[in-house]
């Protein structure tokens, strides 16, 4: 699945020409948490992920350019794989993500869009380069929250679990206490928008579902929050299926994780990156957190 350059694609099984930077960053994530050396190459490839992030730095510089979150999250995966954020292939991503603050507002936004997701990406970005978070980006980030304890997606998805869940661990990473009530309020609302199934959808709104992608979000959230989300017979299990389990449930036997838009499952690449992290209890940034769960079966 990975490319004989050394990247990666938007889907399992396609060719060298769909390498890209998203997806390879994401990939550097995912082999990170898996304990996996992401500057060896693996699966038969010619080269590694770092090898491609290497060679085609111009793309990754503009790519993190596009606003504090693609930036944050190119500062995790350097970090993750433990290269040097200030100096990859001669570019200090650190100085870049600064370069994206304002410090007016508190927001590391691109024109002051109100992105909670990019916000959390990029404080928790800053965390884990041992980079001191501005008291107002925890400020900016806390005064979107909604009453009812949720983020919106920055785009008109009200109550959404995905945005609530990467405002947790931002807010966590930049020095928020688990006992903040804006922590426990936003744990609140998780607890409400949950499935019966167990998982999380992206939205309260009839054309989402149950997926993978939310639901490893979330699971990371409460890892990052010290909640117990792995015990069948836990305080978030559903009919015997704690969030673990659900998250497992998306898993293939081919080894991906599914998505599904209404046709049915399909072996994809982004649940399998996001939910590999999730699935083994690692929250952003991961090299402040030990795993807080037993292996547990999906059985």
């Amino acid at each position: 699945n990975q490319n004989n350059d050394g990247g990666f694609g938007v889907d399992f099984g396609t060719g060298d020409p769909l390498s890209n930077i998203p997806s390879s960053v994401d990939a550097t994530l995912a082999i990170s948490a898996l304990g996996y050396n992401p500057d060896l190459p693996s699966f038969g490839a010619e080269k590694s992920v770092m090898d491609y992030l290497k060679d085609n730095a111009a793309d990754m510089v503009t790519f993190a350019a596009t606003n504090g979150g693609s930036n944050g999250k190119v500062i995790l995966a350097l970090a993750a794989a433990k290269d040097n954020a200030r100096n990859f292939a001669g570019h200090d991503y650190v100085a870049q993500l600064q370069g994206h603050y304002d410090p007016a507002s508190g927001s590391y936004n691109n024109k002051n869009e109100k992105t909670p997701f990019n916000q959390g990406l990029a404080i928790a970005a800053l965390a884990a380069v041992g980079e001191p978070v501005p008291p107002k980006a925890l400020e900016w980030l806390e005064d979107l929250q909604a009453p009812d304890g949720s983020w919106d997606d920055g785009f008109g998805t009200l109550q959404n679990p995905d945005a609530t869940a990467m405002a947790i661990m931002g807010l966590l990473a930049g020095g928020r206490d688990v006992s903040a009530p804006t922590i426990q309020a936003a744990l609140g609302f998780l607890a409400g928008s949950q499935l019966d199934s167990g998982g999380w959808e992206y939205g309260p709104y009839p054309w989402f579902d149950e997926n993978a992608n939310s639901t490893a979000l979330v699971v990371q959230a409460l890892a990052a929050t010290g909640e117990n989300f792995y015990e069948s017979d836990g305080p978030w299990a559903k009919n015997g299926a704690s969030p673990l389990m659900v998250l497992l449930s998306w898993q293939n036997e081919t080894g991906a994780y599914q998505a599904d838009f209404g046709q049915g499952r399909f072996d994809d690449f982004f649940a399998t990156a996001q939910s590999i992290p999730a699935s083994l209890g690692k929250p952003y940034p991961f090299q402040t957190y030990l795993l807080m769960m037993p292996i547990v079966s999906g059985e």
